[in-house]
């Protein structure tokens, strides 16, 4: 393909005299990548095509172009038409652009209503695991939604376009069946008549921080089982020992409720020296474990206590202290029982055996003597 007729234009779009160009094909100017893809692809009239064109000193310049295809009677092509533009500003704006969605995992898209035709970024394609080359309209959004969420995305959609705010989380089943997490926001833009002519959005791939929120989530359910159905008590205490929460068994050991407990001092119920031992960031709190053996209630008795103190580590720092404290009340009460059952056991073998010991004494005597007597005396009736 020779080309016939080029603009003087092109000797401040590339820096190359007319002359040089008429006449002669001139592939060889053009972004071997893209001329490949030229070559290969099928376009139809007044399609607009973005390539890259080598200029004289050597770089190369973006351009867009719209070509146009004449054709004789016969529909055979006899000459091809192009108008083209430099882009290589906005292109560069483009891939500015490009590079930060894909550091900030954000991609953006338009919707022309009007027209009914729906552009994406790069990045938007990329979350989406979709070709560029594929263009959608607005009725193919629902369909890259998780089909367990496109009934809330419709309604969402359709208050946005009275004019609410959209700012939502929704899901998106991938081909492979994985499932990413989504932040979509809208802005829609009305005319003077107030209809929707424009929709601007934008959709931030959240799937890792997602994955952290669940996480977290689950262990905070894990700890609020645990703190649920645990039959110690366990208090939190920042390092100044002031008590940052509780739970139930703490609120029937100390006779206070957690939203009283919440900012008291822990030397309160187990004493200021205690407090300051566990402070002093000792590695090893089994003495003051040992120590901390009754907690007082809010009625002035104490109930006794086994105690546990750990560490809340945050960051590789301590943060605070866990002081774990089982009411031992009942155990006391049945080791007692225990004991006194043993004695009171020990008291009737002794007794037993001392008895034992007193009868089969007297009865030895009287049967020896009585074997005396029939063996030594002749005894008639």
């Amino acid at each position: 393909m020779t080309t016939q007729y080029i603009s003087p234009s092109v000797r401040d779009l590339l820096g190359y005299e007319p002359g040089d160009l008429i006449g002669k094909n001139n592939f060889k100017y053009y972004h071997p990548d893209d001329l490949k893809e030229m070559l290969t692809s099928t376009y139809m009239d007044n399609d607009v095509i973005t390539y890259r064109v080598r200029h004289q000193d050597g770089r190369y310049i973006w351009f867009e172009t719209t070509f146009t295809t004449i054709r004789d009677e016969q529909g055979s092509v006899q000459k091809v038409i192009g108008i083209g533009r430099d882009i290589t500003e906005r292109k560069n704006y483009e891939d500015n652009l490009n590079e930060a969605q894909d550091i900030a995992s954000l991609g953006s898209w338009e919707w022309d209503i009007p027209n009914d035709k729906v552009t994406m970024s790069e990045y938007c394609y990329k979350i989406f695991n979709r070709s560029s080359n594929h263009l959608i309209s607005n009725d193919d959004l629902i369909h890259l939604i998780h089909p367990d969420d496109q009934q809330r995305y419709q309604d969402c959609f359709r208050d946005a376009m009275k004019g609410e705010e959209f700012n939502y989380e929704f899901r998106n089943l991938q081909p492979d069946q994985s499932i990413k997490y989504l932040n979509i926001r809208i802005s829609v833009k009305f005319d003077e008549n107030g209809s929707p002519v424009k929709v601007l959005g934008t959709t931030q791939d959240i799937t890792e921080r997602k994955k952290v929120e669940l996480s977290l989530e689950e262990s905070v359910q894990r700890y609020t089982s645990l703190k649920k159905y645990n039959h110690d008590a366990i208090i939190s205490l920042d390092l100044k020992g002031c008590i940052i929460n509780s739970d139930a068994v703490a609120e029937h050991l100390t006779g206070f409720p957690i939203k009283h407990m919440v900012g008291m001092s822990i030397s309160t119920f187990i004493g200021e020296d205690n407090l300051i031992k566990i402070l002093s960031d000792s590695k090893d709190h089994v003495l003051v474990e040992r120590n901390i053996n009754k907690i007082k209630h809010k009625f002035g008795h104490f109930v006794e206590v086994l105690t546990t103190i750990a560490p809340i580590i945050v960051n590789k720092e301590t943060v605070g202290y866990y002081i774990i404290a089982k009411d031992i009340t009942e155990q006391k009460k049945l080791l007692i029982a225990k004991e006194a059952a043993e004695k009171m056991n020990k008291a009737k073998s002794e007794f037993l055996a001392m008895m034992s010991h007193e009868i089969r004494t007297p009865m030895n005597g009287v049967i020896g003597m009585t074997d005396l007597l029939l063996q030594t005396t002749q005894l008639d009736e």
